[in-house]
């Protein structure tokens, strides 16, 4: 049987229109207790059964190669675990699903290619799976007339012995070093995403998708490669039915590829969230924008209005998208004028530049729905197109049920949103596509304080793991000698390229952008640097924390960025990306001085080469347009 469904999909600039395919592959039978589920082209299987124990478990392999070791399922309610004595019982179906939607993020366009089967668990409970070549995913489904009281899961993840791993320990706002460790020899709160490479070749990662009325996981490192679900921020929680009378727990997602460019070029945590409601988005291409931002916080905290008129001027010099007002504006009320009519008048002159005002909140002033109303109908009124919402630092239920509020609410008003304070992202930018980016990175706000500035390494491990769950407002490109810490003007550069976020906001004053001569070679690329891609990939030479080489296409103009680690490095790039010739100017390492660019200007094409020798710390920006 083959059934045709048309959807809509609304959110990535513009909407956009795909059928999803489902072919009904028929009735399978639980054999002893036992199902397995292959993706569509039988790269990855996918199977559960219980133990002797009488737990239930899974085991996941790829290409024959054990990805996840047989680990626990099931979740634990006010009746107990409810994985143990349970088994799967009877038939299920597997279909193969194939859909494509819009995509901020390594490209432009998601394809959702998957087998799904709903295994049931007795007659208690289901196991929802999902299994793609490049990833596996399952969530708990009960059916239930009244809020379920969960106490947590058994959920675990077992990785194969000799795996090293990839991660951060930071649970409040996820604002932690990457670090590596044997994944053998790993402790306890160790937040997700978690990459690990595997030993003998491949990698894998760990995170959540759809976090939807429930309490955000992190992982208990148990020794031996084992890691188990635990939620640090809550206790107990209750949650409500779906219209349908079932409670669904998040995902569990569980990447795979052979290589790094794989593990970056996964869609399964936005494939794996809900499109976005056709009533709130209709239109939303209008309102919501991609682009990039000055912003005066990081380099001299509060700044007065006039001040912010100057950051608009070199906004609209740099070919800018956006200023954000940080905190401290709504104190301008003094200037003999209350603050929204200040903010009003900066909205207007930032028009007049071509340029748009995003303003900041402490979320705990908007926790109230009315109050929170209130504020975003005035900042409407403004003029202004977005809000930073900051300081959440918990993803307790009650604060992700915070986050969904203020997305809704922000639909309603037009307005995009950027959360500080924050834990990591779970697709939500799919369901609510005016997420435009969220912080839960540990970014250059730490040389901002003159704390432990952020390390060449830690840079090179972001794109690698805790970017695979989405955008991060990492806040990059610093121009001051002496904010550089151990990285190089190159490095600097580099970031925005490596680093994803659908709004990218630029940390330095505009100054040391466009007044600053050791800077002036960054400013022809800094003009037309995207902040979306059609097209990602992530180059051979990379490994975690020593180096991450990215080439991005935006159109028919490429972007190479790369963050080198700690040691000296002399790198070849091939230009094999490229359909044609091209004309790329090239900025590299003065050895010499981390506080120079080397400019070169190369013909290119498909045979081509990219040399350069780059510092500890330092890195390489390539722009490649077509001719």
């Amino acid at each position: 049987m083959y059934r045709r469904d048309f959807i809509k999909v609304i959110g990535a600039g513009a909407a956009a229109s795909t059928f999803t395919a489902v072919l009904e592959a028929g009735a399978e039978e639980a054999a002893g207790g036992k199902a397995a589920v292959k993706s569509p082209k039988g790269a990855v299987e996918f199977t559960v059964m219980t133990v002797p124990d009488g737990c239930l478990c899974y085991e996941m392999r790829r290409a024959g190669k054990a990805i996840i070791e047989r680990s626990r399922l099931g979740l634990v309610t006010d009746a107990g675990d409810m994985g143990v004595g349970a088994r799967v019982e009877g038939t299920y179906k597997v279909l193969t699903i194939k859909t494509e939607s819009p995509l901020r993020g390594a490209h432009s366009v998601a394809v959702d290619h998957c087998s799904s089967a709903l295994l049931p668990i007795g007659n208690r409970w289901s196991l929802e799976v999902r299994v793609y070549d490049d990833a596996a995913a399952f969530r708990y489904v009960v059916a239930s007339s009244s809020p379920l009281e969960v106490k947590g899961e058994a959920t675990s993840f077992k990785v194969p012995r000799k795996s090293v791993a990839y991660y951060h320990k930071n649970l409040r706002n996820h604002e932690g070093w990457i670090r590596q460790t044997p994944a053998d020899l790993l402790g306890a709160d160790v937040a997700v995403p978690i990459t690990f490479k595997l030993p003998g070749s491949g990698y894998a990662a760990v995170t959540e998708a759809d976090v939807h009325g429930w309490s955000g996981m992190s992982l208990d490192g148990a020794g031996g490669g084992l890691f188990k679900a635990e939620f640090k921020d809550d206790k107990t929680w209750s949650v409500a039915p779906d219209g349908d009378g079932m409670v669904r727990s998040p995902w569990r997602v569980i990447m795979t590829a052979d290589d790094l460019n794989g593990l970056v070029n996964c869609d399964a945590v936005h494939n794996l969230s809900p499109a976005p409601d056709p009533g709130l988005f209709e239109g939303s291409e209008e309102w919501i924008k991609p682009g990039r931002s000055l912003w005066s916080w990081w380099s001299e905290n509060t700044s007065p209005p006039e001040r912010q008129k100057e950051y608009v001027d070199a906004a609209a010099a740099l070919n800018f998208e956006y200023i954000l007002v940080d905190d401290g504006w709504e104190r301008w009320g003094g200037l003999g004028k209350d603050k929204w009519a200040v903010m009003a008048d900066l909205v207007d002159y930032a028009k007049t530049k071509g340029v748009d005002v995003w303003v900041w909140k402490a979320h705990q002033m908007i926790l109230d729905d009315e109050r929170r109303n209130y504020y975003f109908t005035n900042v409407k009124q403004t003029g202004a197109v977005g809000v930073k919402i900051d300081f959440m630092d918990s993803e307790s239920h009650k604060k992700l049920e915070f986050y969904e509020k203020a997305l809704i609410d922000g639909a309603r008003h037009k307005l995009m949103i950027n959360f500080h304070g924050a834990n990591k992202p779970a697709g939500e930018s799919r369901t609510y596509p005016n997420e435009m980016t969220r912080e839960g990175v540990r970014g250059l706000e730490y040389n901002k304080f003159s704390l432990k500035p952020l390390t060449p390494e830690h840079n090179c491990g972001l794109p690698f793991t805790r970017l695979l769950a989405g955008h991060a407002d990492y806040t990059p490109v610093t121009f001051n000698p002496k904010k550089l810490g151990k990285t190089s003007y190159a490095h600097q550069l580099a970031l925005p390229i490596a680093l994803f976020s659908s709004v990218t906001h630029y940390a330095d004053k505009p100054e040391m952008y466009l007044e600053n001569p050791p800077a002036a070679p960054a400013i022809e690329i800094m003009k037309k640097l995207p902040a979306t891609w059609d097209e990602t990939i992530v180059l051979p030479q990379s490994q975690i924390r020593e180096l991450a080489a990215f080439a991005r296409r935006k159109g028919d103009v490429w972007y190479v960025g790369v963050l080198n680690g700690s040691g000296r490095r002399d790198i070849t790039i091939e230009t094999d990306f490229l359909d044609g010739p091209g004309h790329a100017v090239v900025l590299s390492d003065e050895m010499d001085n981390p506080a120079a660019f080397r400019r070169q200007e190369i013909e290119l094409d498909s045979d081509g080469k990219i040399e350069a020798a780059m510092r500890p710390g330092g890195g390489l920006v390539a722009m490649i347009t077509p001719g």
